[in-house]
């Protein structure tokens, strides 16, 4: 292979790449599925009454969303109706375009101090995992605070090139932006002038930190953080705090087993949370279907250890990154122990890798550095260095191809055509509470009409409690038995009733399922008739004369 062969080889294996990153989108946002439970909970909201509302809780449902994102799906809302699936893909469209403009402004920082090999993998690794090919076609906050995320840190570089006062309004001014956009600006806002203060820092010898330029250069430096510092802490006290606060109440409790505790550090319940922190950077770097291949292979008992293997390659990438992007490696250092202070302080859960997408432009850029390094040991002790461009080509290019075939496979539970079934025969609809968001969401004229007869509805507060544990065992609320004996008699009688279940996953774990509510339907001579789409069941229950013929 000659050196111009692998010139423009280079040249166009990152075009390749966001190619088939773009295609992923483009799949995920033209395959036409419904919006998943969270989701559907969220947009049901949607349009809000004023603005006024903006600086409330949302209404319905527990669905705590930052001030740019509720603005966003508000517009949205308003410009494309709130029923049907019109305004679920403008809102995919958008998602898909912030995340592919977060992935060009990174992998743009990333070549400034990464090979294109090395920047091209990075890319490919952070836009690959499961959670990310969901997350950047969804309404929810994430791809959004990875956004705001990226911009802060290429502003961010961009001060430490030439930091005069363009540049540091550029700063703040993104600083407010990922404020508004992200409920984490402070973790980003901490690992990105933790980047900044090493990078300042790594220009001076350490006998020379004293010295008049460093002092103005630290001194600079930190009046900038304070500054933005300030902004977030103000967003937080006076916009994050008042708008989460039924979700404060309503997870009160749910996420202490995933806390670090200083007081006993060896404890099970820190072994727990420690695996629990692994298995979420794992997530973060994981590419589409490797779960999936794990476990066909038998080696799911081996996570833990596939988990470790993974760190200690980012932990080589690390000792490589810190010789190569200071701001990068202080930024990844800061973020981590920000985050780690946050958690043992009971703050920050570390749950789900979506609520840490805008940690990944400083954590999956050192695991790429890791497997390059790793891959070029293999191919030296095997005598074949010339290799490494044909391997990492192989990695990245699998890589993409099953994010391409993952993004054609993102189902959620459907819907839409049960509803268009509902229309064709007058008759109550009694919904299941798992599927009371998906219809709230694509047909609010279903359940806010008044003239329509509705049966079954539970009370739709913002909070957990009051409404996902309503019909399960909680608190002393409402019981799954009591849900079941409640639904008996709003189906008591013989006139046609529609039943739709979705979101059912607590069902399949009681006897007979979903069929004790058919049951129930046709206790007084009724005859239930149904259909199914992947994730729901639509039932036609009436008696045997009143079934319209399609139905019988």
């Amino acid at each position: 292979m000659s050196s111009l062969h692998i010139s423009r080889y280079e040249r166009y294996l990152p075009i390749v790449v966001f190619a088939l990153i773009i295609i992923s989108r483009i799949i995920a946002i033209v395959d036409g599925r419904d919006p998943g439970f969270d989701q559907a909970m969220l947009m049901a909201n949607f349009p809000l009454e004023s603005l006024h509302s903006y600086f409330q809780p949302l209404p319905l449902f527990e669905q705590a969303t930052a001030l740019g994102s509720v603005a966003l799906l508000d517009l949205v809302s308003n410009v494309f109706g709130n029923e049907g699936l019109t305004r679920i893909h403008a809102i995919r469209i958008w998602a898909a375009l912030a995340a592919c403009l977060g992935y060009f402004i990174l992998y743009h920082m990333l070549r400034q101090s990464f090979s294109i090999w090395e920047a091209t993998l990075a890319l490919t690794l952070i836009a690959a995992p499961n959670e990310a090919l969901l997350f950047t076609t969804n309404p929810k906050n994430y791809v959004n605070a990875f956004l705001v995320s990226c911009l802060l840190m290429w502003v961010g570089q961009a001060y430490l090139k030439n930091p005069d006062g363009r540049r540091v309004a550029a700063f703040l001014g993104v600083t407010l932006l990922t404020s508004i956009f992200a409920f984490t600006a402070p973790f980003i806002v901490a690992a990105t002038g933790g980047g900044m203060l090493v990078a300042t820092l790594s220009r001076y010898p350490r006998q020379e930190w004293t010295s008049p330029q460093a002092r103005r250069d630290l001194l600079r430096l930190t009046v900038l953080g304070l500054m933005a510092v300030i902004c977030c802490l103000l967003f937080f006290l006076y916009f994050t705090r008042p708008i989460t606060v039924l979700d404060q109440m309503a997870y009160a409790n749910r996420y202490d087993a995933v806390f670090l505790t200083i007081a006993s550090p060896f404890s099970d319940h820190n072994l727990y949370a420690g695996k629990n922190i692994l298995r979420v950077f794992y997530l973060m770097v994981a590419p589409a279907y490797l779960n999936e291949l794990i476990f066909s292979l038998g080696l799911l008992q081996y996570i833990t250890i596939i988990h470790l293997i993974c760190l200690l390659i980012s932990l080589i990438g690390f000792l490589t990154l810190w010789g190569r992007s200071k701001f990068l490696a202080g930024g990844l250092s800061a973020g981590i122990l920000t985050i780690l202070v946050a958690n043992t302080a009971h703050i920050l859960p570390i749950a789900s890798v979506r609520h840490f997408l805008f940690l990944t432009p400083f954590v999956v850029p050192c695991f790429a550095l890791g497997v390059v390094r790793v891959v070029e040991f293999i191919l030296a002790r095997l005598n074949a260095q010339a290799f490494v461009p044909v391997v990492l080509s192989v990695i990245m290019l699998a890589i993409c191809g099953a994010a391409v075939l993952r993004s054609g496979d993102l189902k959620n539970a459907e819907v839409s055509e049960h509803l268009a079934r509902i229309d064709e025969f007058p008759a109550p609809l009694w919904i299941y509470y798992g599927a009371q968001p998906s219809v709230r969401t694509l047909r609010s004229d279903l359940i806010l009409n008044p003239n329509a007869k509705v049966i079954g509805l539970l009370p739709h507060e913002s909070t957990t409690s009051s409404w996902m544990l309503a019909a399960r065992e909680s608190q002393n609320r409402l019981t799954s038995e009591e849900y079941f004996k409640q639904t008996a008699t709003a189906l008591a009688g013989q006139e046609p009733v529609w039943l739709l279940f979705t979101h059912y996953l607590s069902e399949t774990r009681v006897p007979n399922g979903l069929d004790r509510f058919i049951g129930i339907a046709e206790a007084d001579g009724r005859v239930c008739q149904t259909q199914s789409a992947p994730g729901s069941l639509l039932a036609l229950c009436a008696m045997p004369d009143d079934l319209p013929t399609n139905w019988q």
